[in-house]
């Protein structure tokens, strides 16, 4: 019997072994991610900025070709790596200032962070069509930080 087939059985066995105790005393058979069933306590919160028009309206920013050389994740984390609200509000003013200055003809009014605390019971394939999910951000929506003019 060559070493390598004792080898592949020593494993096979210490995994079988492991597996039937429901137990990790095998050190090949040890993978925590797979152990655990998820469930989600706390709500999935996200944020997002939208800019605001001289009528008041809310409009979406694509920040790859409104705010180069951001994009929206890093943007977001840029605002949000601040725990003082006060430096996330500078931050959103020196944004509104520098997006305005590269679009001067349709400037912004302002901008505004907008923070999600969704439910995870909310997240059923089902129900998630773009009509609900624009309603579960009316339902679930709350502003943190706004520019000033």
């Amino acid at each position: 019997m060559s070493l390598q087939r004792v080898i592949t059985g020593i494993i096979l066995l210490g995994s079988l072994a492991a597996f039937i105790a429901k137990r990790d005393i095998f050190p090949f058979s040890d993978y925590p991610m797979y152990s655990n069933v998820f469930a989600a306590p706390e709500p999935l919160t996200f944020y997002k900025v939208v800019g605001t028009t001289s009528t008041g309206d809310e409009t979406s920013l694509s920040f790859q070709q409104d705010l180069p050389p951001f994009w929206a994740n890093s943007y977001r984390e840029a605002l949000l790596i601040e725990s003082a609200p006060n430096i996330v509000q500078r931050k959103l003013n020196a944004t509104l200032k520098w997006y305005n200055k590269r679009h001067a003809p349709s400037p912004l009014a302002g901008l505004k962070l907008y923070r999600y605390d969704l439910p995870w019971s909310e997240f059923k394939p089902e129900t998630l069509t773009p009509n609900n999910i624009q309603e579960l951000a009316r339902r679930y929506g709350k502003l943190e930080a706004e520019s000033k003019p």
